[in-house]
């Protein structure tokens, strides 16, 4: 069954408000958790939201967060480093189009 929705930054500002919307609005099956921390899957998984470890450094990773979604909410990393932010952008909408993503935003 696809994942309607995954939110990256789920622990940042936008990434959690997006989140608390949907948790607030949809059934919890509809929508998944992203971050590239593993120590927060207690967290979200402790509140009934399934988790997805994202590295944006890491293809291997963000490909298997992404199986199986159809929309992405992608947000950026606060990395100050222009090269690295692009590779990580980069990193992410490959990983997207490979997993046949239809939607980021």
């Amino acid at each position: 069954m696809a994942l309607k929705y995954l939110i990256t930054g789920a622990t940042g500002g936008l990434g959690a408000q997006v989140l608390s919307y949907m948790v607030a609005n949809l059934p919890s099956s509809e929508y998944a958790a992203a971050s590239s921390r593993e120590s927060n899957r207690s967290r979200f998984e402790g509140q009934g939201v399934s988790f997805r470890l994202v590295n944006y450094d890491e293809p291997r990773t963000l490909e298997a967060a992404f199986e199986n979604v159809e929309n992405l909410l992608f947000v950026s990393t606060n990395t100050f480093d222009v090269a690295r932010r692009v590779r990580q952008h980069q990193n992410f909408v490959d990983a997207a189009k490979k997993m046949g993503v239809k939607h980021v935003c």
